[in-house]
């Protein structure tokens, strides 16, 4: 209850009405896929939660995102374009937070390690190529080309 207390007047100070977990979740997921695309158009990182607390821990030791979404548009990555490309999480997200600092062994991923999903978890993918897109992209166009050498050398018919 403190926690979530301290958390509102945050918010009220800052002229926000989310939590502050969740922006700066968002950011940091924003930050990611930056770096890791050649090229994003347009960006879009959505992450809900009641409150930071709930993120990041329970009684239980695990915390909980309500929703969580990506969406790109123009992306190049890898040398791969592609119109769109969106994830989703729309039941939510509840992860084991795991204790990395710990010295236990590895070998016990229940008592240690890295945050992991605490059960099943539906995501929802799309990715969204345009005729151009294909074009452009050198590492589908090889693939494709290859593919169809494939075919054509072993002599597969329709």
């Amino acid at each position: 209850a403190v926690s979530l207390a301290v958390e509102r007047q945050a918010q009220r100070a800052l002229g926000v009405d989310r939590a502050l977990g969740a922006i700066a979740a968002e950011t940091a997921i924003e930050t990611a896929v930056r770096a890791v695309c050649d090229e994003v158009g347009s960006l879009e990182v959505e992450v809900a939660a009641e409150s930071t607390w709930q993120m990041l821990t329970l009684p239980t030791k695990r915390g909980s995102v309500t929703a969580a979404s990506v969406r790109a548009r123009s992306v190049v990555a890898g040398g791969v374009r592609a119109s769109s490309a969106e994830l989703s999480f729309p039941e939510g997200v509840s992860v084991v937070l795991g204790t990395p600092t710990s010295s236990q062994p590895a070998a016990q991923p229940a008592a240690f390690g890295l945050p992991n999903l605490a059960r099943r978890t539906p995501a929802d993918f799309a990715v969204r190529f345009s005729q151009d897109d294909l074009s452009r992209s050198p590492v589908l166009f090889a693939s494709l080309e290859a593919l169809l050498q494939e075919l054509l050398r072993s002599g597969a018919s329709a």
